[in-house]
């Protein structure tokens, strides 16, 4: 077993659906620990990265990894792989988790992969995942004692499109600047699609929330700042 004992401590998740090596490696710390969800582990097997955990059913991947750190639960269960790895690492007191292998592919599984996260960002702690083509950032406000969750700053040089839900009924207090269209102390909610393609400006850029929860899709060059 791995315990992170700090809050600050990072997490790096790569499970089974398309995975991109050099995002991974660019935004991979020395002291971050990595997980294998299922079949997240041929993808690490693949880059030569032993992961310090592997968590899942195992079925996508076909058998267990010859690794140490285990944790094996039957195919018929109520929560994904995914979701049952990100509640082990919540658990282990990471503050930050990072999710590779978890967007694209089935429609489903991504709307899941979503969900999921937003319910880790309701729990405190900061994640995001990566795909083949964009990322996804969970900011949430409101919290109790929180001070700086509900705000993702991203440094200037970047470009392409930024899209802001709301995956709450509503989130207010949503600020955006630094972008081509400003919002501020706006309101969104999650039944409209008020919040698609926004672009980066080059300049550095602030997305923040007040209450609520907002998923951040981003393209995946803004991975490292996340």
């Amino acid at each position: 077993m791995v315990r992170a004992g700090c809050g600050d401590a990072r997490c790096v998740m790569v499970a089974a659906c398309e995975f991109d090596e050099l995002a991974f490696r660019s935004i991979l710390r020395k002291d971050d620990t990595v997980v294998a969800v299922d079949g997240g582990f041929a993808s690490l097997e693949s880059c030569g990265v032993v992961p310090s955990m592997a968590i899942g059913d195992f079925d996508s991947l076909g058998f267990v990894p010859p690794i140490d750190g285990i944790l094996r639960y039957p195919c018929e269960k109520d929560a994904s792989d995914l979701e049952l790895a990100l509640d082990w690492a919540i658990g282990e007191g990471f503050g930050e988790i990072a999710v590779f292998g978890a967007l694209g592919g089935r429609l489903d599984q991504t709307m899941a992969t979503i969900q999921t996260l937003y319910g880790v960002s309701l729990r405190g702690v900061k994640v995001f995942a990566v795909g083949a083509d964009c990322c996804v950032a969970i900011v949430t406000g409101g919290l109790p004692g929180d001070c700086a969750a509900g705000v993702l700053v991203l440094p200037a040089g970047l470009s392409g499109t930024v899209s802001v839900f709301s995956l709450c009924d509503v989130s207010s207090g949503v600020g955006e600047s630094g972008l081509a269209y400003g919002l501020e102390d706006a309101e969104l909610t999650n039944d409209c699609s008020l919040g698609l393609s926004n672009e980066f400006t080059g300049a550095p850029s602030r997305i923040s929330v007040k209450r609520g929860s907002l998923a951040v899709f981003l393209p995946k060059s803004a991975a490292p700042y996340l």
